[in-house]
C-alpha cells in the first residue's frame, strides 16, 4: 500500500494554463460610421435574402445596391469624423516606433 501512494506523488502534474496577459485595446473601430455601416450592410443582406426566397431578381439588385451604399456611407461618416478616433495610447505608441523599448530589443513591450 506505501508502493503505491509513493507512484502517485512521482506523477507529474500538468501545469495550469494561464491566461494570456491582457492586452491593451482601448479602440475596436466602435463608431457611429462603423455602426451605420454594418447596419445599413446588414439590411441589405437581408433583403437580398428574401429576394433569392421570393426569387425576385430586380429585389436582389436592389438589395446588392443598398449593401454598396452602406459600405460608401461608411467611409464618407469617417472621412466627416464619425469615425474612430485615435486614443493617447496609440499616439504614445506611434511616437515611439522604431527605438527598442522593451527587454531584450523587443519593440512595442511594456
Amino acid at each position: 500500500m506505501a508502493d503505491r501512494q509513493s507512484t502517485r506523488e512521482q506523477v507529474p502534474q500538468r501545469p495550469e494554463k494561464t491566461a494570456p496577459a491582457a492586452e491593451l485595446h482601448t479602440d475596436h473601430g466602435h463608431s457611429i460610421a462603423a455602426w451605420t455601416a454594418v447596419g445599413v450592410i446588414l439590411l441589405g443582406a437581408l433583403v437580398m435574402s428574401v429576394a433569392v426566397v421570393l426569387g425576385s431578381v430586380w429585389l436582389f439588385v436592389a438589395g446588392a445596391v443598398v449593401v454598396v451604399v452602406g459600405g460608401v456611407l461608411g467611409k464618407v461618416l469617417s472621412a466627416m469624423g464619425f469615425g474612430p478616433h485615435p486614443s493617447i495610447d496609440s499616439a504614445v505608441e506611434d511616437s515611439g516606433r522604431g527605438q527598442d523599448t522593451g527587454p531584450g530589443g523587443v519593440q512595442g513591450v511594456r
